[in-house]
């Protein structure tokens, strides 16, 4: 890795009117406030993890160069949702959000702080994280699991439907 160079995961997410195109802006500004965006999946929908009630999600994972911390990352990824409307987050309800970014992997490092978990906690449960991280970096190593993300999908227990969407 070239000093100074970090590279993230980030997980976006959208379950409003006009979820294609609030991943699009999502992106654009991630590359002009966070870093390079270096590699994106298709587009997937999914069920709602969590909530039934909830409206389907389009979802993406986008890789992208940085020379910001994770804290940083944190910061811009919030600032973002919240110049498109997000709502703050709750940790005990799950909601239609306009827009949810989430970062998946920070390197390979490890973080464990009240507001900030990396790699993010619930990736093994997640199928609509796994389905576009096997595509984009399916030998990539999970640093806590010490298993790929291609193995943890494998063996996900998450039945929910997640569908690649053609461009």
């Amino acid at each position: 890795m070239i000093k100074g160079k970090n590279t993230c995961v980030l997980q976006l997410g959208s379950n409003m009117d006009g979820r294609r195109k609030m991943l699009a802006i999502a992106r654009d500004m991630l590359g002009e406030i966070v870093g390079s965006l270096k590699m994106e999946s298709s587009l997937y929908e999914s069920e709602p993890w969590g909530n039934s009630s909830l409206n389907w999600f389009l979802n993406q994972i986008v890789v992208i160069d940085t020379s910001i911390t994770s804290r940083q990352l944190l910061e811009k990824c919030q600032y973002i949702e919240s110049e498109m409307g997000r709502s703050e987050k709750t940790k005990s309800v799950y909601e239609n959000r306009i827009i949810d970014i989430d970062i998946i992997f920070y390197n390979n490092e490890v973080v464990d702080e009240v507001d900030l978990q990396i790699p993010h906690e619930k990736i093994p449960q997640r199928r609509f994280v796994l389905e576009p991280l096997v595509e984009l970096i399916p030998q990539h190593i999970h640093p806590t699991l010490n298993q790929t993300v291609s193995y943890l999908l494998e063996n996900t227990k998450d039945g929910l439907v997640v569908n690649r969407l053609d461009s």
